[in-house]
């Protein structure tokens, strides 16, 4: 009994943290393209933008922003942490990465895509990937 027992819980587990990662997944990727959408309506009268931030490898977070690219000097709109149990896989200790999307066209600055990989801290090959192309596509 207790065996089974010790299975089901982490079964239970596996399943509690595979469906955390899925739902951050659907709010960074939804969250991007509501982002886009404030381009390209003009929101703000301004470019909008976002920076994925890894803080010593304790914080993950990101920060929505208009204005002239990311705070210091942009404006920041929201603010939000990941869950204590994930992590971003491709952002260095201390680094971060930013989008930023053009008003009107809802292009993003930069030429290149731009990944983010959301993974689990205690097991970083289960993850879950958004990527962000030139032409403010959102993908995931």
């Amino acid at each position: 009994m207790a065996i089974l027992a010790t299975v089901g819980t982490v079964s239970f587990l596996g399943y509690r943290n595979k469906n955390r990662l899925k739902l951050t997944g659907d709010e960074i990727s939804s969250m991007l393209r509501t982002v886009h959408d404030r381009a390209v309506s003009q929101e703000e009268g301004t470019s909008w933008g976002v920076k994925f931030v890894n803080d010593n490898n304790t914080n993950y977070y990101y920060v929505v922003f208009y204005g002239n690219g990311a705070p210091p000097s942009g404006i920041t709109s929201t603010v939000k942490y990941l869950d204590g149990s994930l992590k971003f896989n491709l952002l260095a200790t201390n680094s971060a990465t930013t989008t930023i999307f053009s008003q009107l066209t809802g292009n993003t600055t930069s030429t290149a895509p731009m990944t983010v990989q959301v993974a689990m801290r205690s097991d970083t090959n289960t993850s879950t990937t958004i990527s962000v192309y030139p032409n403010g596509r959102v993908e995931y």
